[in-house]
């Protein structure tokens, strides 16, 4: 199970980053755009791959669960994205079962992809 929380933890930053193969950064709106459509893939499916007994799994006592670090991720989003408006980010659910936070962190991304398309370069 260590596997699922390092892979969240060492990927959804990464895909943040949206860099590309030769870790250049995006020069445009538009492909920032498009790395952000590819790291909702990878965070969404990663949240999708762990079983709904293990969003309570804790690598270690005193880190986040699973499910907290699912819900951590989307609040981020909701935050930086509304930022990137001049705005407050919306409400946020208070989303415990796997399918709420697999929904929730898919509609942060969602929320994110309609801030970002309006973006200049």
């Amino acid at each position: 199970m260590k596997s699922y929380a390092v892979a969240l933890c060492a990927l959804v930053p990464l895909a943040l980053f949206a860099a590309d193969e030769a870790g250049t950064p995006p020069k445009s709106a538009a492909e920032f755009a498009q790395h952000w459509g590819t790291a909702r893939k990878l965070a969404v499916a990663v949240a999708e791959a762990m079983p709904p007994g293990q969003y309570a799994f804790r690598p270690d006592p005193g880190s986040m669960s699973f499910g907290e670090q699912i819900s951590h991720v989307a609040q981020t989003n909701y935050s930086f994205c509304a930022g990137l408006k001049d705005s407050q980010p919306p409400d946020m659910p208070a989303a415990t079962s796997k399918d709420a936070l697999v929904k929730f962190l898919a509609d942060s991304f969602d929320y994110c992809s309609a801030v970002i398309t309006t973006l200049t370069d």
